[in-house]
């Protein structure tokens, strides 16, 4: 038995209806598929369009798309590309010096350490200067 034009044999052998190329087959009808859409990596699919998931450092996102901040955060700069970078030079050292003292002082016997190897610091810079004159 041949199957008509259009149709195929099942496995069961009988003749099934074949769905024209960019459809498949609902409920015994041929319905058009959904376009497929691959998105790059760093992507996803939403509503058919693809949207990036993360931006990348020193830029942020809005509406969907990466953008540079206007203004940089304290401590960072912008550079040759016009992203936020973190500032090496920049460090605010009496808010860090104050933070540490206040540790020290917490912690007796980080405290009594220290003083320890100061001490002895100190006794190695005396004999180190007793053995060489600066000119």
């Amino acid at each position: 038995m041949e199957c008509p034009h259009g149709s195929r044999r099942s496995k069961s052998g009988h003749c099934v209806k074949r769905c024209p190329k960019g459809t498949r087959k609902k409920k015994g009808e041929c319905v058009p598929r959904e376009p497929m859409i691959f998105c790059p990596p760093g992507f996803h699919q939403s509503n058919g369009k693809c949207i990036r998931k993360k931006c990348p450092d020193g830029t942020i996102r809005k509406k969907g798309v990466c953008i540079t901040p206007d203004k940089c955060k304290p401590g960072e700069y912008k550079n040759h590309l016009g992203r936020c970078v973190k500032d090496l030079n920049f460090s605010n050292i009496e808010n860090d010096l104050t933070a540490t003292l206040r540790r020290i002082e917490e912690n007796p016997t980080l405290s009594k350490q220290l003083k320890e190897a100061i001490q002895k610091y100190e006794k190695d810079i005396i004999m180190i200067s007793r053995d060489y004159t600066l000119p």
